[in-house]
């Protein structure tokens, strides 16, 4: 028996494709200006108004980090997996967990892998090659160059002239 035969129905039109839209720009590329200079100068300016509020309270960080480090220390015998609270007058403070880290018995790794696999996979530090080795096989293996970031200070500008000038 033979399939019944469709009736045509006009097909609809496909629509039209959607508009294309420009590329967003990332945020930080939009937020700079046309004039890139004026954008390190506001920078400098801002970086020097932050430090100079920070000076005031320099000695107050340093003593944070004194404080935390003898509480930390009062807690060194307790188990190291452990979370605690001490409380004084005024605030409560706690303390988490130890870093949960990995460490390799370098011994025992050279005894299953065999030494000459061991050194296939050592690096060791500047700091051991330095101490251990003579200087003349140091200065043939170890090599200097500027790399990382540079040392930024801001100082501030006589008030008295105007920034343009």
């Amino acid at each position: 028996m033979a399939a019944p035969a469709k009736k045509d129905v006009p097909k609809k039109a496909a629509p039209p494709p959607a508009p294309v839209k420009p590329p967003l720009k990332p945020a930080a590329l939009r937020a700079v200006p046309a004039d890139p200079a004026a954008l390190l100068a506001e920078h400098v300016d801002e970086l020097g108004a932050l430090e100079k509020e920070l000076v005031p309270i320099r000695p107050k960080l340093k003593r944070v980090e004194q404080l935390r480090e003898l509480i930390r220390r009062r807690f060194e015998s307790k188990p190291a997996g452990a979370s605690f609270e001490t409380r004084g007058r005024a605030y409560l403070a706690t303390l988490g967990p130890q870093a949960f880290e990995a460490s390799i018995d370098l011994d025992r790794l050279k005894k299953i892998i065999g030494l000459a696999r061991y050194a296939e996979i050592s690096r060791p530090t500047l700091k051991a090659i330095e101490e251990s080795l003579a200087p003349d096989i140091v200065a043939k293996v170890v090599t200097h160059s500027y790399r990382g970031a540079r040392p930024l200070k801001t100082f501030a500008l006589n008030a008295d002239v105007p920034a343009d000038t």
